[in-house]
């Protein structure tokens, strides 16, 4: 089984057909893209990322929430939303977030991403 990641911003149309195609030997993660929309300049609205997931022709193995790079407080709030509209996403844990918030996500989650990471500095730090 390949594990596979895709970030939302680049789910067009061929790799959806791929991914489709292929989905029994693959584990498909979607990751929201918010890095990839930071460093872009652009937004993920949450009612576009949402409707994404449900207009896939297969369900993917895990799903990231819509995390929002630097911001904890509007990461839970989209996390929330997700969790109300029914979804089951994987939550991102934000550096800069309070720890305690871990717990507050393991409550939802059997599993946590850890956000803020990649391009960042002083990101060795906050693994330690």
């Amino acid at each position: 089984m390949l594990n596979i990641l895709v970030a939302y911003p680049y789910m067009k149309k061929n790799v959806v057909e791929t991914l489709y195609k292929n989905q029994k030997d693959i584990r498909f993660i979607l990751d929201s893209g918010a890095f990839t929309a930071w460093k872009a300049g652009k937004s993920i609205s949450i009612d576009d990322y949402c409707a994404f997931i449900e207009s896939l022709p297969f369900k993917p193995w895990r799903y990231f929430n819509l995390d929002v790079i630097g911001n904890g407080e509007k990461s839970f709030e989209n996390y929330q939303i997700m969790l109300d509209r029914g979804f089951n996403p994987v939550p991102v844990f934000t550096r800069g977030e309070d720890v305690k918030m871990i717990d507050e996500y393991y409550k939802t989650s059997e599993v946590l991403a850890i956000g803020g990471l990649v391009g960042t500095e002083g990101n060795k730090g906050f693994v330690k």
